[in-house]
């Protein structure tokens, strides 16, 4: 039979291994929030990196756009050559 030491121990026993998977527990929990955290961090992070980028992409493009529009003007203006130079001259002074 059982004396009343042992099963006092055994619940000793049982106690503090119920008190270990609590901890246990606990500290797996604490290191899954914390695991969460460093992914939204890092997350955060290479969002703001892809913004920036988005950014400097954008505004290349204006720039090469604005660059475009301005040859294309200066091109339109330059072939409207059906003067010569005398008539332009002409035309110049006339208007002004």
């Amino acid at each position: 039979m059982i004396d009343n030491t042992e099963l006092n121990a055994y619940h000793e026993r049982q106690s503090r291994q119920e008190s270990d998977i609590a901890t246990l527990r606990s500290r797996v929990d604490r290191i899954d929030k914390d695991l969460d955290d460093f992914k939204n961090k890092d997350k955060e992070e290479l969002d703001q990196r892809l913004r920036s980028i988005e950014k400097q992409v954008w505004g290349a493009g204006a720039v090469i756009a604005v660059l475009f529009a301005g040859v294309g003007i200066i091109t339109q203006m330059e072939s409207d050559d059906d003067w010569d130079d005398e008539a332009r001259i002409e035309h110049v002074i006339y208007r002004a």
